[in-house]
């Protein structure tokens, strides 16, 4: 506020403020809004000490069904949905140059510690994965049992025996996340709430801590773009959904496989296996990076047999405690399952055909597996020659498995791509957004593979189709101005 003396003395005289102040004013006025829709469609109407224990889920029905039990109804979900995503938008247009240290401050430390606040106590309504993880936790921490052998079914009198949906199923997760979740579970105890509120404390953690690197890494590549483009991650409505308010454990892995590209766009390439084994010990589809970090570290000339022992003696010690024969691996044979895909919109086309069920689903895999592998090659052709930045094709393998190769596709699965996404060029990003804002409609849809294939995964392969280049497939990489470019480097040295 300035000042100019009258002749009634000192009058303030009104000086409007700066830009860019101005601009995280407006932002910080939406995010305050994406935590009061969230309160108020998801959080507040189902608390965790109200919903806690109760055997009927509650779930999001589908668009026109009114509600015959506590749920959200569909079009309450999709109207908040999209409340929530053109909120998210307009964050991201008004930080676009953002640069200054207290918006930031704000934008990426408030605000995502008030996300944390409000949808840490809701119940997770989209999922029931939470439960299975504190059963899991449980069959260690309290039965002194292997949860790599041993399922829920097997504990009929446990306390949470009726709140899990995947009784008789072993988890594919690594032992990493065995041990957190019987921590977990153990600091729960026999209470419902506080076992779910300490399950959420690990996704909630790796969530804070990957803004925290998402921004550091950007600050030193991109300085201009740091605030846009880690608030792209750190207010994306499913991501602050499917990590906060459900708590799945991909926010988990993801980190320390970001953390491995990072290495390995460093050069510091010793380390790169050891962390992407800790990735894979929370959950295996980390090892989908395997062959472009292992092609990168060659590349660069880094140590990368000494690399990979340390990463593989990681591996083999952490399975060390809970090593029972081969059935120890049981969680990772999935091959049977489909839902909410193209390979199982694929599975139903070879059915309607007359193919038998017992050859349309291996025949449905093989082709689905086939096509990604081709797909792969381009990719990993392009980055090799160095014609893509290392987080472009990082985030293109994951989105070539979530389009092709994912049999049974879930939203939250692409918390795995979304971190990648925010360093990748302009393209990956607007295709990783327009996913995470449609894949929401799975819910509402239930899980029907045709309807699915043609809202959400068809709009996101045109554009995919679009922007082919970014995938490793011919064509000019430009910017959005058409001029050609590199592409966004993570920070590279030694």
């Amino acid at each position: 506020m300035a000042e100019a003396r009258g002749t009634d003395g000192i009058i303030p005289r009104y000086s409007p403020p700066p830009p860019q102040r101005s601009s995280a004013i407006a932002a910080t006025g939406l995010g305050l809004l994406m935590c009061g829709l969230f309160w108020a469609s998801f959080s507040g109407p189902f608390p965790l000490v109200e919903f806690c224990t109760r055997n009927r889920p509650t779930w999001v029905l589908p668009l026109f069904e009114p509600p015959r039990y506590t749920a959200l109804s569909g079009l309450a979900f999709l109207i908040a949905i999209a409340a929530l995503g053109f909120a998210y938008l307009a964050a991201l247009r008004l930080c676009r140059g953002m640069a200054d240290s207290s918006s930031a401050w704000v934008l990426l430390g408030g605000l995502p510690i008030l996300f944390v606040a409000v949808l840490v106590p809701g119940y997770p309504l989209l999922s029931n994965d939470l439960f299975k993880y504190v059963f899991d936790g449980r069959i260690l921490a309290v039965y002194g049992q292997n949860p790599f052998v041993q399922v829920p079914a097997e504990f009929p009198d446990d306390r949470f025996y009726d709140l899990v949906y995947w009784k008789a199923v072993v988890n594919a997760h690594g032992p990493i996340w065995r041990v957190l979740e019987a921590s977990s579970a153990a600091i729960g105890g026999e209470n419902c709430r506080g076992a779910i509120l300490a399950m959420k404390v690990w996704p909630s953690l790796a969530y804070l801590a990957t803004i925290g690197a998402l921004f550091g890494t950007l600050r030193s590549v991109e300085p201009q773009r740091a605030i846009q483009g880690t608030l792209l991650y750190a207010w994306n409505p499913l991501v602050l959904l499917e990590a906060l308010q459900n708590g799945h454990n991909d926010a988990v892995a993801a980190l320390p496989t970001f953390g491995a590209v990072w290495l390995a766009a460093r050069g510091r390439t010793l380390w790169v296996f050891p962390l992407l084994a800790v990735a894979t010990l929370v959950k295996p589809l980390a090892l989908a990076l395997g062959p472009l970090l292992l092609l990168t570290t060659v590349r660069r000339r880094g140590p990368v047999l000494r690399s990979l022992v340390l990463g593989s003696g990681l591996m083999v010690a952490a399975y060390l405690p809970f090593w029972d024969g081969p059935v120890t691996l049981q969680g990772l044979s999935r091959g049977g399952i489909f839902s909410a895909s193209p390979a199982e919109l694929l599975l139903l086309m070879l059915r309607a055909v007359g193919v038998g069920l017992e050859h349309a689903m291996p025949l449905a895999s093989a082709c689905v597996l086939g096509l990604f592998l081709v797909a792969l090659v381009p990719l990993h052709r392009a980055a090799w020659r160095e014609r893509l930045p290392i987080a472009a094709a990082a985030a293109g393998v994951f989105l070539l498995y979530l389009l092709v190769a994912a049999q049974w596709f879930n939203p939250w699965y692409l918390l795995w791509l979304v971190p990648f996404a925010v360093l990748a060029p302009w393209p990956v990003r607007t295709i990783t957004i327009v996913f995470t804002l449609l894949a929401p409609l799975v819910y509402v849809l239930q899980y029907a593979a045709l309807p699915i294939v043609l809202t959400v995964f068809l709009p996101v392969t045109l554009l995919t189709v679009r922007w082919r280049a970014w995938l490793g497939w011919p064509g000019p990489l430009q910017t959005a101005a058409g001029k050609p470019v590199a592409g966004c480097q993570m920070a590279r040295g030694g």
